[in-house]
């Protein structure tokens, strides 16, 4: 979140066995920001067993205290956020920025994200998507949300031994190293994924609340992480898989099919000055077997793509100045924009960056006392949500005759 910002919080309450419990009065406590009438306030939970308070981001962190024990003050001293009856978010406030990933994160989602089976039972109940860092600095990313739409899925297992690809609840790859998170689960648990989602630190274990079928209640379960945050370079591509979703009830559990589904990504990452931010992405995914992210090559006739693109140098091998033609073409009209960007190969400076919502354009691109250098040409379609849709680069030096 960012400062001045509002979310819905949701908290649940349920019994022994699992079961929703309404009417029950929940108290929250917020040391930093606020809620609806001040830092403290009182929301009765619905037929759904859930209290949803509305919290305004403050100005630093904030590590929320909830409980339903009538009289308590959660923001007392001792208060104890491992007893059954209480409940601790952390609410990580991250400065405020513009543009695809939501708020000017560099992330993007590039092409379709895709359902994937991971345990061999031929139901694709994985989700994965490549998301690419547009920026020219690295990232590091520390933890990603999910929250299926369909609030139902409330289960997460890999249903496989061993960890890593295809057999954690989450895995990411990028082009210079993966990390992972592996829920140490029993065959009878499900890691639980709240209305609100379900979040998974890759820096360090935590203790996470999962559904049992055996006993019909919720436990305490621990996460095993692998090689820590993951660096995603400048330019560069990430994997993000979630493997796999279940519907579970009070004694069994019904992995989902996640072809044709609705799903929200929340990538929290760490950029190069220090600063915490999140990227969040609403995805549509598609069956197996389907392309997916990459770029450059569309995914089936139907997808908006480049037709052409091409840079015609016309800076001469006695010039000084760089004098570029960068011209493109589209196969329809279905899109938000087309950015080209143009970068120096050898310093990594981003020297110009042109947007434009015509089907075919040209961008005249100009770099004093540049000449005989290289330069990277970035083409990039964007669809109305913020995912790509196509991307082109061309490599070209100027004055090269």
């Amino acid at each position: 979140m960012t400062e001045g910002t509002t979310r819905e919080v949701v908290l649940e309450v349920r019994d022994q066995f699992g079961n929703p419990v309404s009417g029950k009065a929940v108290t929250g406590y917020a040391p930093e920001g606020s809620f609806v009438g001040g830092t403290t306030a009182t929301v009765r939970t619905d037929d759904d067993g859930r209290a949803v308070f509305e919290y305004t981001a403050g100005g630093d962190d904030a590590a929320l205290n909830f409980t339903f024990v009538d009289g308590k003050n959660p923001g007392d001293s001792g208060f104890d956020a491992s007893m059954p009856e209480n409940a601790n978010i952390t609410v990580d406030i991250s400065a405020p920025t513009a543009g695809t990933g939501g708020s000017g994160s560099p992330l993007a989602v590039v092409g379709t994200a895709t359902a994937f089976d991971a345990d061999g039972d031929s139901t694709p109940g994985g989700v994965s998507l490549t998301v690419r860092n547009t920026g020219n600095t690295s990232v590091d990313i520390t933890a990603v949300t999910v929250i299926p739409e369909d609030i139902r899925f409330n289960g997460l297992s890999d249903e496989i031994a061993g960890e890593g690809k295809e057999q954690s609840e989450l895995y990411v790859e990028s082009s210079t190293q993966s990390g992972y998170v592996d829920v140490e689960l029993t065959p009878d648990q499900y890691t639980y994924v709240s209305g609100r989602g379900r979040s998974l630190s890759l820096i360090e274990p935590r203790t996470e609340r999962a559904l049992n079928t055996n006993t019909g209640g919720l436990e305490d379960v621990l996460t095993v992480v692998g090689s820590g945050m993951v660096e995603v370079r400048g330019q560069t591509n990430t994997t993000v898989e979630f493997a796999e979703f279940y519907l579970v009830g009070e004694n069994s559990a019904t992995e989902q099919n996640m072809s044709d589904r609705d799903v929200r990504i929340v990538v929290a990452y760490m950029s190069n000055d220090g600063a915490k931010r999140t990227a969040e992405f609403l995805v549509h995914t598609a069956p197996p077997g389907s392309a997916g992210g990459g770029g450059g090559s569309g995914s089936g006739s139907s997808q908006t793509s480049f037709t052409g693109t091409s840079v015609t140098d016309n800076t001469g091998s006695n010039g000084k100045q760089t004098d570029f033609d960068i011209s493109y073409s589209v196969n329809n009209t279905d899109f938000e924009n087309v950015t080209i960007t143009v970068v120096n190969s050898d310093s990594g400076v981003q020297e110009g960056q042109y947007t434009s919502v015509a089907q075919s354009d040209t961008y005249s691109f100009n770099d004093d006392n540049s000449n005989k250098q290289t330069y990277d040409i970035v083409f990039r379609i964007y669809a109305s949500d913020g995912t790509i849709e196509d991307e082109v680069t061309i490599t070209e030096k100027s004055g090269a005759g």
